[in-house]
């Protein structure tokens, strides 16, 4: 029993292994062809959220600069939607929710930090606080391996550092993505 529960301990060990993945890297292993991609919004989250997963979708299926969905927030004079070369076509079910994911068998990208989302609570260690680590003006991006998957987490403590720290993945093409955890100042991407 006791080897039992050392190498269960082991296991954990190797499969909560955080920071692995470099946001240099991004969108690698979130785009290409045949790999299983899935943005994770909680169940209960704000529709802020959900604006957050579609800014990342919306980076991820486009080519470079090239912008494929527009929303009203964004003013991108001469942008011809025909030319637009699509890299990444999701499925519908590319996003789903929190309750729905049971294990990390596959690339993830969690939106929403653990008031909000049950994912990122779990990724976080269940923190008694759940703003802990969060500050107000500040998004951040942080990276966790799980076994040979790769999760990033985008969350803020208001709904406007998530979805600043979402319109960064959604162009990273503009950023010098480094490291494995990336803050972002809400102001500056708001008035960038």
């Amino acid at each position: 029993m006791r080897k039992l529960a050392i190498l269960l301990m082991l296991a954990i060990m190797l499969l909560a292994t955080v920071k692995a993945y470099n946001m240099q890297n991004y969108p690698e292993g979130f785009t290409l062809a045949g790999t299983t991609k899935t943005v994770v919004v909680g169940e209960n989250a704000a529709i802020s959220d959900i604006r957050a997963a579609n800014q990342i979708i919306a980076g991820l299926q486009a080519k470079g600069d090239q912008e494929l969905i527009v929303e009203p927030d964004y003013v991108l004079p001469d942008l011809d939607k025909d030319s637009l070369e699509i890299v990444n076509p999701f499925a519908v079910g590319a996003a789903t929710w929190d309750k729905n994911i049971r294990t990390y068998g596959r690339n993830m990208i969690i939106v929403g930090g653990p008031c909000a989302n049950r994912i990122a609570d779990d990724l976080l260690d269940n923190p008694s606080d759940c703003t802990e680590g969060f500050k107000e003006g500040e998004g951040k991006i942080i990276v966790f391996e799980m076994g040979t998957n790769d999760i990033i987490l985008v969350a803020g403590l208001t709904a406007e550092d998530t979805l600043a720290a979402a319109r960064i993945l959604r162009r990273y093409y503009n950023y010098d993505l480094k490291g494995e955890e990336i803050t972002v100042s809400t102001d500056e991407v708001v008035k960038g």
